[in-house]
């Protein structure tokens, strides 16, 4: 058995106990949950990690429950890790299963053949594509299968406190409500315990960015891509003469739409559109929303002249010309100063190498560069889970590069050989070997970048949304729309 001391992220062997859930944590799972939203990260005790990086490590806005008195501190008992007997059955919930997920079940079987891993996925159908007019979509859904279906049995599984022992987080869910209510572990401990998941090994910064203000983290990070990114267009840039300085690592949304704004007055080219920087407005108006509420507290603070000031943007927008409807892309000569880069990092890296623009990260207001919610791959272990330990051992088994390496891995993971296996064998397919090491050098610096990340609750991002619409349609004014969702926000945190 491996056991390990974690005092103060410092990792030494040492003899010692495992431990166990109090009957406190349990009675805080049988607290009613709200059957409405989502998005979540794994568990362990608060032991406080020494910063030895260049980066400040931001963490999240989420709150933070009581911590366990032995995770941290020289004057409390040494909170010790023993790595538990790997027999028996722990299972994982998914919406939907995955090649590298049934992989990694396979291989960890392998590791340890006495252990089951149990894969409980939702979606259990077959994706139809359509084609239609040329464009290829995928067939809706049907009800009782979509992802709202999958939450909402969640919510219940977890209320009822069958929930399985590790659930996929990064599906929308109420996180901060969760970790409140004690629905989730700390896996701080654990990952502080694992001597083999070190600085030089692992993106720390992103583990870092996912934890609560005191160094809490209930949600894991698997996954380290660098997502949207803020993509000047080149040919325009050469036409203006303007662009970002060289140098420039990142901008915020206003230094984007001033440049952005000057390179539109200078433009000559036809159909020049400044078309992204109203779409990035509505964006940051949602994540403002999302970070008003306090579940700390219960409270709403809203910024209301930050607020104001972002509506404001589309006002002062109006005498762009943006993309009208209907306009033929493939007809026509169009250009914009910037737009967000949804490419995957790899490509819009091999985008940059060609020529096709510059890519920057986007800075948010509050100085931090977020990891972004939709491209996450994010797991949690649950407080009423029985098998903590053995749940732990396969999260860490997902971390390691015989995982992260897979073929079938989705995204960039946080295991550093993971995203360079990414880079080589996305390059290896398109025949373009000879750029890798350009390439990893230029994602590692974004990736690298990203000091925060905010998971987002489905039901506020649906609410801001419609609100900001309403705005932009002229059916509410600017003090409306803030009045409107401070009355809802509060509604929301009373239901």
């Amino acid at each position: 058995m491996e056991r390990y001391r974690c005092v103060n992220g410092k990792r030494c062997k040492r003899r010692g106990g495992i431990k166990s859930i109090t009957a406190a944590l349990l009675a805080l799972v049988l607290l009613p949950l709200s059957a409405c939203g989502a998005s979540s990260l794994p568990e362990a005790a608060d032991a406080e990690k020494e910063d030895t990086s260049s980066t400040a490590r931001q963490g999240t806005d989420l709150p933070d429950t009581p911590q366990d008195p032995g995770a941290s501190g020289s004057d409390t008992p040494q909170r010790v890790y023993v790595q538990p007997e790997m027999s028996g059955e722990i299972s994982i919930s998914v919406y939907e299963s995955a090649e590298w997920l049934e992989t990694a079940v396979l291989l960890f079987a392998k590791k340890y053949p006495d252990m089951e891993v149990r894969i409980q996925s939702f979606y259990q159908g077959t994706d139809m594509l359509i084609t239609e007019g040329g464009s290829v979509t995928m067939n809706p859904r049907p009800a009782g299968q979509t992802r709202e279906d999958y939450i909402a049995q969640l919510n219940t599984q977890l209320l009822s406190g069958n929930a399985a022992d590790i659930v996929i987080t990064s599906i929308g869910l109420p996180i901060g409500r969760y970790i409140q209510m004690g629905v989730f572990e700390d896996l701080s401990f654990y990952l502080e315990s694992a001597e083999e998941i070190s600085d030089d090994a692992y993106y720390w910064n992103i583990f870092d960015a996912c934890r609560t203000k005191s160094g809490a983290l209930y949600q894991l990070p698997l996954s380290a891509m660098a997502i949207p990114l803020l993509r000047f267009e080149k040919e325009l840039m050469e036409h203006t003469g303007l662009g970002p300085a060289p140098g420039t690592a990142a901008l915020t949304w206003r230094e984007a739409l001033d440049l952005g704004k000057a390179m539109y007055q200078a433009s000559t080219l036809p159909n020049t559109f400044l078309d992204d920087a109203g779409t990035i407005v509505g964006n940051l108006f949602t994540k403002a929303a999302v970070a008003a509420v306090d579940y700390d507290t219960g409270k709403i603070t809203l910024d209301r002249e930050s607020l104001l000031r972002l509506l404001a943007v589309y006002e002062e927008l109006e005498d762009y010309r943006t993309v009208p409807e209907g306009f033929d892309f493939y007809s026509n000569e169009y250009h914009q100063p910037y737009t967000r880069s949804y490419q995957s990092d790899v490509e819009a890296a091999l985008g940059v190498l060609s020529g096709q623009g510059v890519c920057l990260q986007w800075k948010h207001d509050d100085g931090n560069v977020y990891l972004s919610p939709y491209y996450a791959l994010d797991f949690g272990i649950t407080a009423q889970s029985r098998n903590q330990g053995p749940a732990w051992e396969f999260l860490r088994f997902l971390l390691s590069e015989e995982v992260q390496t897979l073929p079938s891995f989705p995204y960039a993971g946080v295991n550093r050989k993971g995203l360079q296996a990414r880079v080589e064998g996305y390059l290896a397919t398109a025949g373009l070997s000879e750029k890798a090491e350009e390439v990893l050098a230029m994602v590692d610096g974004w990736v690298s970048q990203i000091t925060a990340y905010r998971s987002e609750d489905s039901e506020l991002i649906q609410l801001t949304e419609s609100l900001t619409k309403a705005f932009k349609e002229g059916e509410l004014t600017a003090q409306e729309t803030i009045d409107t969702l401070a009355s809802r926000l509060e509604q929301y945190m009373n239901e």
